[in-house]
């Protein structure tokens, strides 16, 4: 008791004192002119304390946010921050960095606060009525944020501020993303690294930050002074901090923050703001109540669903009295539109803590900061691939991991579907980067094919190294290359109270080596394999869920010195592609675990000198070889998650084929990726069911139905209409018919909505097993693994109002499609095939069907290529050349689908050719409303691409070709009968209209009559 009291003696005379002196002494240096904003920040709760606040800078890079600010993202070798200038980049400067000293004064602040009013309300656009055929609002977010740092309004010349445009050609993105309206904090933080590196204006001028707001920690901010050096989250901060980090953002124009955040958890959160209001409404008149519950009425229909992809949004103000944010929410049409989102603190505060419902991960945001030299940072080498802080060689370039593939074969890795396991990814980025010869992006397919593997190993996170190895070397086996390369495991046994097999300085030993051995980042000599428990590695809870978590990385490069590893994540959806961490936190996370070290082999296949191979265990009997046919069987044996290609499956084993989800994968031609995602419209369903049975010469008509509209607003079916066809489906399967299966597509929230334990467990697709007539109820079975969840029973009226809701893949109503025994007439005539032709993602709908049926119509003829080249060869160059209101019209990408002529056309393909070293005849025919040929020239046309190295594409409209609501669209010519006169096309968009389709050769024509120089037909000749 003494000791304690001496104690606290010592620090009330001594400690606390000098402490108090200390940041008294700094924040009079801050706040020099403004009493106000020092008696603030005297709170110890404020920003200036957010001890440990971490974030992850434009490389990877462990940050603090001790001292000034909140989430800075300096090392802890960086110099203190200091107040940021109020004009360290813009004013039409050219992108010279300007020091005016530190601006503290209010005249300062109110003229930063006047000028940030007045450039979000150069952007605001109420008028959001608009269709726009762009929707990647997180690009326009981007966009807008850097054109706040170099001072862009609305109205300034376009070299002057960030459009959308430049974001995707500096980033080379692909082309789908202009419709990808879902993305992850971590993807859009790697596209603005990519960015700012690329652009001259933020290049060494600005940096990046981002921030996930991951709360529970697994240690404790223990890994070094004065900040958190693990992983890639964000900092474990109070409602109040956040509140002063944005009041001071809002006094700073050098500053500023994308956020995203769930929209629904942030409405709602506001909505208790609107029932306080409510009370206040007794002063109000008549009139005045009713445009209030107007306005409110009109705001709560446009309010979020529960079941959302997030929202992105730029920050624009904050009112500390009403504790509410102002935020701009974006629109994208010819230019950048926002309009004001208002939400109160606390439920802003929550929805970025929300999880994301695709990386399973708290939400955030990405911070620019346009003074990175007044916090010491040392300006970024545009040369450089890594910020010069990390001062240790790569052993994997940078390069290599970003390689996407020219060919149809493999995928990019951001691309690969976050239900495949990180083990499978680990093995299939290391197949890539180790051989430089046969690059050819992430094909985890592959490795399901040669090793036979069930789908539940290729999905099944808790596999040991030992197993991860035996089916990695069995691969190399299988494939003959097993003399050129080689897996060894090394396990790391030990954790809790036993001592680990290896030590932290036998880690380092290999961690040392490999740097030795890889002296060529572009073709490296030995990967390391880590397998490591993320939320140690991280010190973070609940980014891995299950007993055992378990997550792989690789190695890419070692700090001697600091001794800090930067890894490159499998995941970089998830996670950040590249993080480090201290060499302790990674032992840590590896022990139980381990590493796998792929290398090349040298003379006789000798390995490395410093690599020791375990010894050999037994290998594990679930990683026994099984065949890819599945054998007879009367049960369907249900995956343990839900696929929407199950349900072909489960349709061909009633109709008396037994089919496992592995043969699907295996044989329809598509990468496994896309296959196990959750969004696949019911046309793609319709055309992998086509792939398979043609495969495996299975006799069947495919037919699809949408419950949507013709263009004159009547129903292509009504409920009557479905209750007829299921009706005569009904009998055919009580007469023990096997000829047909029903496969029926809704939304789940619509059909059962009170029934939680259905909704979102058995997907969107299900089976007709029965239909009562008289009362109206349909039976169906959905994909649910659990089978006593599987059949349910529901009114026709909502099933069929579930089939009405539009589905996230194609943006068209659902519907229901019937497989019938009979001679199929699929990939007759040319047979063209769409899935030769390289695509970032074949389940989605194209941004340019123009540019994609080029890209189909030369690979076709066997010059492989992709949309993305193509476009990007065009008009890259005068993109950059172009300057002013002229190029920002010439490339709106929102005028993408209708811009486009057939003489661009001609002038893509005539350029792709010669590219590719090939010489050939390229011309258009112009079908206009105003002049169009004749049937019999138009025949001529058409049936001229039907032999030899010629082929023809036809560009028309596709609300008269289908219809229902669309623009346009494109197809090859594949087939033509002269008996009927009939026309089959092998489609561009298979997603929203199917893989192939047939009308008379008269309706085509039809459909392809339109503006002056838009449609008509391409031919293309070898």
């Amino acid at each position: 008791m003494e000791d304690e009291k001496k104690k606290m003696e010592y620090l009330t005379q001594h400690r606390i004192p000098n402490l108090l002196d200390d940041i008294i002494t700094e924040l009079l240096k801050t706040y020099p002119e403004d009493p106000a904003a020092f008696i603030r920040e005297l709170d110890l709760g404020g920003a200036g304390a957010a001890g440990g606040a971490a974030v992850i800078d434009a490389q990877g890079r462990r940050g603090s946010g001790m001292g000034v600010r909140f989430g800075a993202g300096a090392d802890s070798s960086a110099k203190p921050a200091k107040r940021a200038g109020v004009s360290v980049i813009g004013e039409n400067d050219g992108g010279k960095k300007k020091d005016d000293g530190p601006h503290t004064s209010k005249q300062d602040i109110a003229r930063i606060k006047s000028y940030r009013k007045e450039f979000f309300d150069s952007y605001t656009n109420e008028d959001w009525n608009t269709v726009s055929n762009i929707r990647s609002v997180h690009i326009g977010c981007i966009a807008l944020a850097l054109s706040y740092l170099i001072k862009g309004k609305m109205g300034d010349p376009v070299k002057n501020r960030v459009t959308t445009e430049d974001v995707f050609f500096h980033a080379h993105l692909p082309l789908h993303y202009c419709l990808n309206g879902g993305i992850t904090l971590a993807e859009l933080y790697e596209i603005a690294v990519y960015y700012v590196k690329n652009d001259d204006r933020f290049n060494g001028k600005v940096q990046c930050s981002l921030v996930h707001f991951d709360t529970r920690l697994y240690d404790g901010e223990v890994d070094g002074t004065g900040g958190v050096q693990s992983g890639d989250r964000g900092p474990c901060v109070t409602l109040n901090q956040f509140r002063k980090a944005l009041e001071r953002d809002a006094r700073d124009d050098t500053r500023i923050r994308v956020f995203n955040f769930d929209p629904y958890v942030a409405e709602q959160g506001s909505m208790m703001g609107d029932e306080d209001d409510d009370e206040d409404d007794e002063d109000l008149t008549e009139q005045e109540r009713k445009e209030k519950e107007a306005a409110k009425a009109k705001r709560l229909a446009g309010m979020a669903k529960k079941k959302n992809r997030g929202a992105f949004a730029v920050f624009a103000d904050v009112n500390p009295m009403k504790s509410s944010v102002s935020l701009s929410d974006v629109y994208l049409d010819h230019e950048i539109k926002t309009k004001p989102r208002f939400c109160l603190l606390p439920a802003l505060y929550k929805s970025l803590c929300a999880l994301d419902g695709f990386s399973k991960r708290p939400r955030g945001y990405i911070e620019f900061r346009g003074d990175a030299e007044e916090q010491g940072d040392v300006a970024l080498d545009p040369d450089d691939e890594v910020d010069t802080h990390w001062r240790a060689p790569l052993t994997i370039d940078s390069d290599v991991l970003d390689a996407v593939p020219g060919t149809a074969v493999g995928t990019n890795l951001v691309d690969v579907a976050n239900h495949i396991s990180p083990h499978v990814i680990a093995i299939a980025l290391s197949l890539h980067c180790i051989n430089p010869s046969a690059r050819r992006g992430i094909d985890v397919g592959d490795l399901m094919g040669v090793n036979s593997l069930p789908l539940h190993l290729m999905t099944n996170d808790q596999m040991s190294v030992e197993q991860v190895y035996t089916y990695a070397q069995r691969y190399l086996e299988i494939k003959n290359i097993a003399n050129q390369f080689k897996y060894t495991k090394h396990p790391i046994t030990g954790g809790g109270d036993a001592a680990p097999s290896m030590s932290v300085m036998d880690l380092e030993e290999y961690l040392i080596n490999l740097m030795k051995e890889n002296t060529d980042p572009k073709s490296p000599n030995v990967l390391m394999l880590l397998n490591f428990d993320a939320n140690a590695g991280h010190n973070v809870l609940g980014l891995e869920q299950g007993s055992v978590p378990s997550h792989w990385a690789l190695f890419v490069s070692y700090d001697q010195k600091e001794q800090m590893v930067r890894v490159a994540d499998v995941m970089p959806k998830k996670f950040c592609k590249f993080w480090q961490l201290p060499l302790n936190r990674l032992h840590t996370a590896i022990t139980g675990k381990g590493f796998l070290l792929m290398s090349k082999l040298g003379a006789g296949g000798a390995l490395p000198k410093f690599i020791h191979e375990s010894n050999k265990t037994t290998a594990d009997p679930s990683l026994k070889s099984s065949p890819v046919i599945a054998e007879a069987v009367e049960a369907f044996e249900f995956p343990s998650s839900i696929y929407c290609i199950t349900v072909i499956a489960l349709a061909l084993a009633r109709l008396g084929h037994s089919t496992r989800v592995e043969d699907i994968i295996a044989n329809c031609g598509i990468d496994i990726s896309f296959l196990l995602s959750d969004h696949v419209s019911i046309t793609d369903i319709a055309r992998i069911t086509s792939y398979y049975c043609s495969v495996k010469s299975y006799d069947f008509q495919v037919s699809v139905a949408f419950n949507d509209k013709d263009k004159n607003g009547k129903p292509h079916f009504v409920e009557d209409d479905l209750a007829r066809l299921l009706q005569e489906h009904v009998q055919k399967l009580k007469s023990g018919s096997k000829d047909e299966a029903f496969i029926v597509n809704y939304a789940a929230e619509i059909v059962h909505p009170a029934q939680l334990f259905f909704s979102n467990n058995g997907g969107d697709f299900g089976i007709v097993m029965d239909f009562d007539a008289s009362s109206r109820m349909v039976t169906v079975c959905d994909l649910n693994p659990k089978k006593f969840f599987r059949s349910w029973t529901v009114h026709l009226s909502s099933l069929y109002k579930g089939m009405g809701d539009a589905d996230y893949a194609s943006k068209r109503p659902r519907g229901y499609m019937i497989m019938k025994r009979g001679k199929s007439t699929f990939g007759q005539g040319r047979g063209w095939d769409i899935r030769k032709v390289a695509n970032r993602h074949p389940l989605k709908s194209p941004a340019s069907p123009q540019i994609t049926a080029v890209a189909f119509a030369i690979t076709s003829l066997g010059v492989p290529t992709s949309a993305e080249k193509i476009f990007y060869t065009a008009y890259d160059k005068m993109f950059r050349q172009g300057s002013g209101e002229a190029a920002n019209d010439l490339f709106s990408l929102n005028t993408l689908k209708t811009r486009i002529s057939l003489a661009d056309m001609v002038d893509f393909a005539k350029a792709t050719l010669q590219a590719n070293g090939k010489t050939g005849d390229v011309t258009a025919t112009p079908t206009d409303a105003s002049n169009p040929p004749t049937l019999a020239d138009f025949e001529r046309a058409v049936t001229a691409g039907l032999s030899g190295s010629c082929v023809v594409a036809a560009v028309y409209t596709s609300s008269v070709a289908h219809d229902t609501a669309g623009t346009v669209s494109a197809g090859l010519i594949q087939h033509f009968d002269s008996g009927s006169r009939t026309v089959t096309l092998a489609e561009v968009n298979p997603t929203k209209y199917g893989v192939e389709w047939s009308c008379s050769l008269d309706h085509l024509l039809q459909a392809c009559k339109g503006e002056k120089g838009k449609q008509g037909l391409l031919k293309i000749s070898l």
